[in-house]
């Protein structure tokens, strides 16, 4: 029988059997059990991934919003030289359409990064809105991917919510046609290319797996 431990010199370290290897996990290992861990490679995974975590604070996009029409109004005046103060408080007369427009837009930049996305919960909604004032998308990212730029990833989200909903209220007040939405529709999809851009941004030399479905 082949000897499992040496005592002689009292120490006591396992000697391992002829041909025998340790366990490994499958492929599709369970990376979320271990966020931001950096053992990967130690399991022998092949393609090690990242958890991070996009917070959208609701209060902070409306905030956004409101500032963007206040500059609106000022711009648009009657025709005595007042201000035009029709969309005066539009979060809080809007405040259900807005919800729901901040909601559609998240779930939009969610499938623009759906290759990295973690979605940890499956829930059924029947023209709900979510009621959180903190959105937390949970992104597992690659080896590859470069940390450098995540700041801007989470900016790049923000914007384009901000601006997609101001385009959708622009778009209900004014019209499809008038230059301020238009201009919103044109800083909605700049704002989304960017997302796009970052959330594929790869380290300077590394080697780089393809996960972006678009």
């Amino acid at each position: 029988m082949e000897k499992l431990h040496d005592k002689s010199q009292g120490a006591y370290r396992p000697i391992p059997l002829h041909g025998f290897r340790p366990p490994q996990p499958p492929d599709n290992w369970p990376y979320h059990n271990y966020p931001n861990t950096p053992h990967d490679r130690e399991f022998g995974i092949k393609n090690p991934k990242f958890e991070r975590h996009i917070f959208i604070d609701r209060e902070q996009i409306l905030f956004d919003i409101d500032s963007q029409i206040a500059i609106v109004n000022n711009g648009k005046r009657k025709e005595d030289g007042t201000e035009d103060d029709t969309r005066a408080n539009a979060t809080t007369t809007y405040q259900q359409e807005f919800y729901r427009w901040i909601d559609k837009y998240i779930g939009k930049a969610k499938s623009v990064m759906s290759a990295f996305v973690l979605e940890q919960f499956k829930t059924t909604k029947m023209n709900a809105v979510s009621q959180k004032e903190e959105v937390d998308i949970t992104l597992l990212v690659p080896e590859w991917y470069d940390d450098t730029v995540f700041d801007q990833l989470c900016d790049a989200v923000h914007e384009y919510v901000v601006n997609a909903a101001l385009y959708e209220y622009f778009a209900l007040t004014l019209s499809i046609k008038d230059p301020v939405t238009v201009t919103k529709k044109e800083m909605m999809d700049d704002a989304k290319n960017e997302v796009r851009k970052y959330i594929n941004a790869s380290k300077p030399g590394s080697v780089r797996k393809p996960q972006n479905p678009f």
